[in-house]
């Protein structure tokens, strides 16, 4: 083992090797080396990983099943079934000052409107169900979030909005 470097009188305490002064960690060149290597093989195996997996999953296409195609038909939702309704069209919402579809529905419809601060999210309810239970259609699409099942109304403002229906 060769040291660049001058060698000082004494041992570290812990090892008992020679301390070097000079270069500091470069001053013993074949860890690094060791290092290098080890580096080195490390990226080729990394190399050769993914194109063997390449490999196996082109052999896998021939184990694929066809499926016939599925047609999925069904009905729109009818509002018959309601009890109530209240409809607000784009003459009456000129009137009324709100800014938001959740100070829309709070100041003229009979929804309970649960706000939870200025700027934060107001949900909707009816007939003492959770928000979570009332299903919002724009266009007869539901926009309730998926994971939440609710839909946040102070984030709609009111100038994009032409009629609002509320059933109940």
């Amino acid at each position: 083992m060769a040291y660049i470097g001058s060698l000082k009188k004494g041992l570290y305490p812990q090892t008992g090797t020679y301390r070097s002064e000079g270069l500091g960690m470069f001053s013993n060149r074949f860890p690094c080396f060791i290092h290098t290597i080890i580096l080195l093989a490390f990226f080729i195996v990394s190399m050769l990983v993914p194109a063997n997996e390449l490999s196996a999953q082109n052999s896998s296409l021939h184990d694929t099943i066809m499926l016939p195609d599925i047609e999925i038909t069904g009905k729109p939702i009818s509002a018959n079934g309601t009890s109530f309704q209240r409809k607000l069209d784009t003459l009456s919402m000129s009137s009324m000052r709100a800014t938001n579809l959740a100070d829309l529905l709070s100041k003229h419809s009979s929804v309970f409107v649960k706000n939870y601060g200025p700027g934060s999210l107001s949900t909707v309810s009816l007939r003492g169900t959770a928000a979570n239970h009332t299903l919002v259609l724009w266009n007869d699409f539901p926009v309730n979030a998926p994971m939440l099942g609710m839909v946040d109304f102070s984030q709609v403002p009111v100038f994009f909005i032409d009629q609002v229906g509320v059933l109940w």
